[in-house]
């Protein structure tokens, strides 16, 4: 582990609030905190989970770099941010969708500032696996038939139904679910 926090657009954001409950910490414990943030795979969902904890030291360090990650988990969670709510310490991925459309009518492209997936990746609908149900679920009601993910262009095919606003926008808000759940890719 390494204390890292870059200061470009590639960082990861600690709120206010959140500062705010790292000096409380401080000034709880009499000691210099910094918040350390480490990615854990569940190998049961194949999913990842973020955790936080704070890290002491009787020696005062940068104070402007208050986070502790591996460069690994540095590199997922870059241009996110993390927030504290009263209770918990958030993740919020800060992701941007635009929703291009191609030559063909019925192929739409959807590129975000986040990767869908890392190696090309194309599948029809019904070949989704049990842990993608609920991503399996929306596409098939807006009438996805299939689907090619790349980097951070993922291609949709619609089949007989055209898209709508509407259907674009519930597409949408499960990739973006979707992202939040998988602080990473999508598509393994």
């Amino acid at each position: 582990m390494f204390e890292f926090l870059k200061q470009s657009k590639d960082r990861i954001t600690i709120t206010d609030t959140l500062l705010e409950r790292i000096k409380r910490e401080e000034l709880d414990k009499n000691s210099f905190v910094m918040l350390q943030v480490e990615i854990r795979r569940n190998d049961k969902t194949n999913k990842n989970q973020i955790f936080t904890g704070f890290l002491y030291s009787e020696t005062a360090r940068d104070p402007k770099n208050r986070i502790q990650i591996t460069e690994a988990d540095f590199e997922i969670l870059k241009g996110g941010r993390l927030d504290f709510d009263g209770a918990n310490i958030l993740y919020y991925p800060d992701i941007d969708l635009h929703w291009k459309k191609t030559k063909k009518s019925n192929i739409h492209v959807v590129v975000a500032n986040r990767k869908f997936s890392e190696l090309p990746r194309a599948f029809e609908i019904q070949d989704l696996s049990e842990t993608e149900t609920n991503l399996k679920r929306i596409f098939q009601s807006a009438g996805v038939v299939s689907i090619f993910s790349h980097a951070n262009k993922l291609s949709l095919e619609f089949g007989s139904y055209p898209l709508t606003k509407a259907s674009e926008e519930n597409l949408s808000e499960a990739i973006l679910l979707e992202f939040t759940k998988w602080n990473g890719f999508i598509f393994r």
